[in-house]
């Protein structure tokens, strides 16, 4: 706790007081995402980075400034955000930090703009640099839908010789059955032949709409599918999902899986995930177990259920002990906006 209290001293007393102001003349809400790791040689933990995400009184993101190794540092940037009157995002915006003027720059260096169609689905995504005092087009995206609003296809495009082009791109296509997504299909340009090449695709099985595995395929030599990976998602009597298990394809026979690693979640009464652990397969064993390659995650909460911190833990073989590795902090996050910021961040 107290070094929680120490770290929170540290963000109100190294805010920019340009970004303060803002934050009075907008009355927006703000919350701080503040990661910390501990530094082995030193003995003591540190501010890794950070990012401040401001909301207005609609409760849609405003600005989120992100600044390395300290609250005021030497590589941050602040994007900020436009909508349209159905509450659509319409522009992002990003600035970089100028330490001679000790401000944002006024003027944008990148900007990425969006569009929907009659359906109110997002379209496309253009991206814009600024260079030479002008916009210049760098790289596009476009969605693409069939008649029943699911959407096909996400197809890359970059902006040479004042013509959007494929070169260098991704493409991917989805294909759905009974309202759900059962694959996606990845594809890389092939400058050879002038089109674009399928590289990978993944297939997910589902039971009465609950999403059972993913199983991933890639291309071999001879043009056929062959599998690379699994997961099979695991599901409390509730439908909440609380684990899953990874598979790799066995290399003498491709009809079989290995398994590689489990996840599982552990959940409060009121369906909070509280802590996550990775644990790998151990063949000698024939089971899961916990060595040094094992992963831990604890989630905490605020007495309104608001996500507060979050501890990434490792597994030292040498004191059976699990060991801290990086915290982060959310500090005064907006209770309207905690499902949305999550799925952002995913």
């Amino acid at each position: 706790m107290k070094r929680k209290i120490y770290i929170i001293l540290l963000i109100l007393g190294s805010f920019p007081w340009s970004f303060l102001a803002q934050i009075n003349n907008t009355n927006s809400k703000v919350y701080c995402e503040l990661r910390t790791s501990y530094n082995q040689i030193e003995k003591k933990w540190q501010v890794t980075d950070s990012t401040i995400f401001s909301y207005n009184q609609n409760g849609s993101k405003q600005s989120a400034s992100s600044y390395a190794n300290s609250i005021v540092g030497s590589q941050h940037m602040q994007t900020k955000y436009s909508y349209n009157t159905k509450n659509q995002r319409i522009q992002e915006t990003y600035f970089q930090w100028n330490d001679t003027i000790n401000n944002w720059n006024s003027s944008p260096f990148k900007k990425a703009i969006f569009t929907y169609n009659q359906f109110d689905s997002l379209e496309t995504i253009c991206y814009e640099i600024m260079e030479l005092n002008r916009w210049n087009k760098l790289l596009k995206w476009e969605i693409k839908y069939d008649q029943n609003k699911y959407k096909t296809a996400e197809i890359g495009f970059v902006w040479s010789n004042n013509a959007w082009t494929n070169t260098g791109c991704q493409k991917f296509t989805y294909e759905h059955l009974n309202n759900n997504c059962i694959s996606k299909t990845n594809y890389t340009w092939d400058e050879d032949k002038n089109q674009f090449k399928i590289v990978s695709k993944t297939a997910y099985s589902f039971y009465k709409n609950r999403c059972e595995s993913s199983t991933n395929y890639v291309l071999n030599n001879h043009a056929k599918w062959q599998k690379s990976t699994k997961d099979s998602l695991i599901y409390a009597n509730n439908n909440r999902l609380i684990g899953k298990i990874g598979f790799v394809a066995n290399h003498s026979n491709t009809e079989l899986w290995d398994k590689v690693y489990q996840i599982s979640h552990t959940m409060d009464q009121t369906n909070h995930i509280t802590k996550t652990t990775q644990t790998n397969w151990n063949s000698k064993n024939n089971a899961f177990k916990i060595d040094e390659n094992t992963q831990e995650i604890n989630y905490s909460y605020s007495k309104e259920g608001l996500l507060e911190g979050v501890l990434n833990k490792h597994f030292d073989g040498k004191t059976n002990q699990f060991v801290t590795d990086s915290e982060t902090f959310y500090i005064n996050q907006p209770a309207s906006k905690t499902t949305q910021n999550n799925k952002e961040r995913s």
